[in-house]
C-alpha cells in the first residue's frame, strides 16, 4: 500500500514537472498556436489560465479579453484584462464625437481610473461644444447642472450672461436692463447694459428734443457718454428760439449763457443783422426804448423817434438809475437788500467813468447828443446759477438822444455776469461801448 502511494506521488510529480516544462516551452515560442497546444494537452493545468491570458495578450482584442473575463471572472489576471479591455474600448471611441458612446463607456468602465478620467474629460468637452452649438440658456444650464466641476464652467457662465444681456438688449427697456444688472453685477456685460440704459435715456431726450429733457439727461449722467451731444443740442434749441425772437437782448443773453457755444458766431451775426435792419427801417424797438426811459425818468416821456443823419463827433454820457434794491443770496436763500443813496451814487459814478474810458467818441457834457445808460432796478445783483456757483451781474439799457428830444438809437437790455461786482460793472461799460461802436459803423 505504501509502495502504491509512493508510486502515485511520483507520477503526480512527474506530471507537474512535465506540465511546467511544456508551459515554459510554449512561453518561449510565445505564439497563439503554442499556447493553444498547451491548453488542449493540459486543460486543467495550474498553468492553463496563464496560458489563456498570454494567448489573449497576443490577440489583443476586446473580444479576446471579454472571453477571458467570462471564463475567469475572478481569475489571477482579471484585473489586467479589465484594464486592457478598458484601454482598447477607449481607443475605439477616442476619435469619435458621439456623446452617447462616451456616456456608455463611463457607465461600463466606472472602475477604470486612467481611461475613465480621459473619457470623462472628453465627454465634458463634447457636451460643452454641443451647448455652444445650440447656444441657448437651456443648453448651458443643463451643462452646468450635469458637470459641476470642469474647465468650461466660466465660459458657460459667461455665455449665459451674454445671452441674457442680448435678450435684455433686444427687449430694449430700462427695466429689463436693470434686472440684468441686478442679477449679474460683476458681469463683463454689466458695463454695456449701463451704457445701453444711458443710450435709451438719451434717445428719449432726443425724441422730446427739449431743453428740459436734455437737462434731465445731464442731471442723471453729469459725465455721460452723450454729454457733449446733449449740451450742444441744448445750445441749438436755445439758439433757434432766441434767433426766432429777433431780439438783440435775447441773443446777447444767449452769448453770455454759452460763451463757447458752437452757435456763438451765428448769434453775433444775428445781432448785427438786427442792428442793420433796425437802423434802416424798423423803429419798433426804439418805441419800446422810449417807454423804458420814460419809466426811468419822466422828463423823457415826450421823446420821439428820430433818424441819425451822421455820426456825432461828441457825445454827453449820462448814467441814470432807479435802483432801490439788489438781489443777493443770503444764508443760502435769494432775497432783496435795500441800497443806500451812497451805494447807488457809487455804482452810477463807476459806470459813467468806465463807459467814458471805453467809448471811441469824444465825451463832452455840452454836446447835443446824450448817450443815456440806464441801470434797471433789478441790478446790480448776486445769485446762484443752476450748478450752485455764485455770480454777480448788472442789467441795463442803452439810448442815444439828441437835443430835439429824438431817440436815435437804443439797445434793449445788456446783461453782464461775473464774479466780483466792480469788475462786472467795468465789463458792462465795455459792452455798452462795444454796442455803441458797432452801431456807429453801420
Amino acid at each position: 500500500m505504501k509502495t502504491l502511494l509512493l508510486f502515485c506521488t511520483m507520477l503526480i510529480s512527474i506530471s507537474a514537472f512535465t506540465q511546467e516544462k511544456q508551459f515554459n516551452k510554449a512561453c518561449k515560442k510565445h505564439t497563439i498556436e503554442s499556447y493553444e497546444k498547451f491548453i488542449n494537452k493540459f486543460p486543467n493545468s495550474e498553468f492553463t489560465e496563464e496560458a489563456e491570458y498570454k494567448k489573449v495578450e497576443i490577440v489583443n482584442t476586446s473580444t479576446a479579453y471579454e472571453h477571458y473575463l467570462k471564463e475567469y471572472p475572478k481569475g489571477e489576471f482579471s484585473s489586467k484584462a479589465e484594464n486592457c479591455l478598458c484601454k482598447l474600448e477607449y481607443f475605439k471611441i477616442e476619435k469619435n464625437s458621439k456623446i452617447e458612446l462616451f456616456k456608455t463607456y463611463l457607465k461600463r468602465f466606472s472602475d477604470c481610473e486612467d481611461y475613465n478620467a480621459m473619457a470623462k474629460k472628453t465627454l465634458i468637452m463634447l457636451e460643452y461644444q454641443n451647448a455652444e452649438e445650440i447656444n441657448t440658456l437651456d443648453a448651458y444650464e443643463y451643462f452646468l447642472k450635469e458637470y459641476t466641476a470642469n474647465e468650461f464652467i466660466n465660459q458657460a457662465e459667461n455665455n449665459i450672461q451674454k445671452l441674457e444681456f442680448e435678450n435684455a438688449k433686444k427687449e430694449n427697456t430700462i427695466m429689463a436692463l436693470n434686472i440684468y444688472i441686478e442679477k449679474y453685477p460683476e458681469s463683463s456685460f454689466t458695463k454695456l447694459a449701463k451704457k445701453r440704459i444711458e443710450e435709451i435715456d438719451f434717445n428719449k431726450a432726443k425724441a422730446l428734443n427739449s431743453i428740459n429733457a436734455y437737462n434731465n439727461y445731464l442731471q442723471k449722467y453729469p459725465k455721460g457718454i452723450f454729454q457733449k451731444k446733449a449740451e450742444k443740442a441744448i445750445e441749438k434749441i436755445d439758439f433757434n428760439k432766441t434767433k426766432d425772437s429777433v431780439s438783440i437782448e435775447a441773443l446777447q443773453n444767449y452769448i453770455i449763457r454759452y460763451p463757447h457755444s458752437y452757435f456763438k458766431k451765428d448769434a453775433e451775426n444775428a445781432i448785427n443783422d438786427i442792428i442793420k435792419k433796425f437802423n434802416k427801417t424798423d423803429f419798433a424797438q426804439i418805441k419800446k426804448g422810449v417807454n423804458i426811459i420814460a419809466k426811468t425818468d419822466t422828463t423823457y416821456y415826450n421823446y420821439k423817434i428820430g433818424a441819425m443823419k451822421q455820426i456825432p463827433a461828441k457825445i454827453n454820457i449820462i448814467s441814470k438809475s432807479n435802483l432801490k434794491y439788489y438781489t443777493k443770496v443770503i444764508n443760502g436763500y435769494i432775497g432783496d437788500v435795500k441800497l443806500t443813496d451812497k451805494e447807488i451814487t457809487e455804482v452810477i459814478n463807476l459806470l459813467s467813468k468806465a463807459v467814458k474810458s471805453s467809448i471811441n467818441i469824444t465825451t463832452d457834457s455840452s454836446s447835443e447828443y446824450q448817450l443815456l445808460v440806464v441801470i434797471n432796478s433789478s441790478a446790480p445783483y448776486t445769485y446762484m446759477d443752476n450748478r450752485g456757483y455764485p455770480w454777480s451781474g448788472i442789467k441795463g439799457s442803452l439810448f442815444l438822444i439828441n437835443s430835439n428830444k429824438k431817440l436815435l438809437f437804443n439797445y434793449g437790455e445788456i446783461d453782464i455776469r461775473g464774479k466780483e461786482l466792480n469788475a462786472t460793472i467795468k465789463k458792462f461799460a465795455e459792452e455798452v461801448a462795444l454796442k455803441f461802436n458797432i452801431w456807429t459803423k453801420q
